[in-house]
């Protein structure tokens, strides 16, 4: 038998989809790096590294593909976000830099196409200057974009070990010490005597019942029913009430 998972939850990776942006941005910058690398050393890279100038155009496939992967990444992160907060402006910030820049860079090729002429006819040499940094910047921003849009992720994770180290263990209880129940003394049971009526109870009684007819008399000659008579005199039972009335209306009829 195959042993079923009790959470039935899909088991995480552990590379995270920002890892995986983040090196994609790298690999993709890796070939102008080199270039710039090597012309600082005095090397000409036209002609000890013709492949560098093929390396660099087919990194600009794998720009695009990275850069709707992490536009997409860093958007989801920021709608996650709490509004108005300090991360969300931030992550704001660097999302619309990000938007931003993808259109100025690919501007100029397309402009240049158009006129079927090159880069240094169509731009002087300090557009050229900031062109050139804008496309050299492009991965670092979206590393930096997709680095920021984790930080609430990494916060998560951060509070939930700081909880796990400050929970307090769970004390066992101490046992409670058994005192001896010291032994029961045994009474003799008097039996209670008898409470007599005296002659003056009986005849508090007997006023008091002669009160409730006259009253449920007249509250029945006011148009008073039995029930409504039962709820005013304060007698129980509407048997009662009927009682007291039939007895009074034989009187009458004597």
């Amino acid at each position: 038998m195959v042993a079923q998972n009790p959470t039935n939850t899909k088991p995480q990776s552990k590379i995270k989809q920002s890892t995986i942006l983040k090196a994609a941005a790298v690999i993709v910058a890796s070939p102008r790096s080199m270039g710039a690398f090597g012309v600082a050393v005095g090397a000409d890279i036209h002609a000890s590294f013709p492949w560098l100038i093929t390396a660099e155009v087919w990194s600009g496939l794998a720009m695009a593909i990275l850069e709707g992967a992490a536009v997409s990444y860093t958007f989801t992160k920021w709608r996650q976000m709490q509004k108005g907060s300090l991360d969300w402006w931030v992550l704001t910030f660097l999302l619309s830099a990000l938007l931003l820049l993808l259109p100025l860079i690919a501007s100029p090729y397309l402009i240049a196409m158009q006129d079927g002429a090159s880069i240094n006819e169509i731009m002087p040499l300090s557009a050229r200057w900031i062109w050139a940094m804008l496309v050299t910047g492009l991965p670092v921003l979206i590393i930096a974009a997709v680095g920021y849009a984790d930080i609430e992720q990494e916060k998560s994770i951060v509070l939930a070990e700081e909880v796990q180290e400050i929970k307090p263990e769970q004390a066992k209880p101490k046992p409670v010490p058994q005192i001896a129940k010291p032994p029961a003394v045994v009474q003799d049971r008097v039996k209670p005597e008898p409470i007599k009526k005296t002659s003056k109870a009986t005849e508090a009684g007997k006023l008091q019942r002669e009160e409730r007819k006259v009253k449920a008399l007249k509250l029945h000659e006011a148009g008073y029913t039995p029930k409504e008579i039962t709820t005013e005199i304060g007698v129980k039972d509407v048997r009662t009430v009927k009682g007291y009335l039939n007895g009074a209306l034989q009187k009458d009829g004597k």
